[in-house]
């Protein structure tokens, strides 16, 4: 066999052996990126605008609601109807998705509003130390930096027109938990 022959018989076999490795490297690139994707899916992250979706409406203190509001004024604002309503209560069920939700109760007295309660549910401890965060950097940004200790977070506002404070506290309770758990309170204390 001339050496010409033998050179193009090797050139021609490198040539489909790289051709095989750079298609099993493909290939297992693909695989790994369809694998990260479905794990991903087995856990899924709450929406990028999760902590939006609670707050709702940043012009007011909170969900386009103000404290003192009338339970009329406050229903007007909720976009669902309420999972349980009585004279001076309303509770609302929120889910996000298959693993992240959140409640919200508000208690009424003879001025109006007087507390807020908001439980949030996350599937994981690392997602809701992230959302912790974003609620205490929003507090911060409305009401001036708040008091921390210990996971728990509280923000003191005098009302001059009132005799009395405006308290907001943020709480993580996940340590207490088997997933994220957080606890976001408004109350008046005239």
């Amino acid at each position: 066999m001339p050496d010409y022959l033998y050179l193009a018989n090797v050139f021609e076999a490198h040539t489909i052996y790289f051709k095989f490795n750079s298609f099993r490297c493909l290939l297992i690139g693909l695989s790994c990126v369809l694998f990260s994707s479905c794990a991903d899916q087995q856990h899924p992250s709450p929406k990028p605008d999760f902590m939006q979706q609670i707050i709702k409406d940043s012009t007011s203190f909170f969900r386009g609601i103000d404290l003192d509001m009338t339970l009329a004024a406050v229903k007007s604002k909720e976009d669902t109807i309420p999972s349980e309503e009585e004279g001076d209560y309303l509770f609302y069920e929120v889910k996000v998705d298959s693993s992240n939700s959140y409640t919200i109760s508000y208690s009424f007295d003879d001025k109006g509003l007087s507390e807020v309660q908001v439980d949030i549910f996350i599937d994981n401890e690392k997602k809701a130390a992230d959302l912790y965060t974003g609620f205490k950097n929003y507090f911060d940004r409305k009401l001036g930096q708040g008091d921390s200790k210990n996971g728990f977070t509280t923000w003191i506002k005098k009302e001059e027109q009132q005799s009395g404070e405006r308290e907001v506290e943020l709480l993580d309770e996940s340590g207490d938990y088997n997933y994220g758990k957080l606890s976001l309170s408004f109350y008046r204390t005239y």
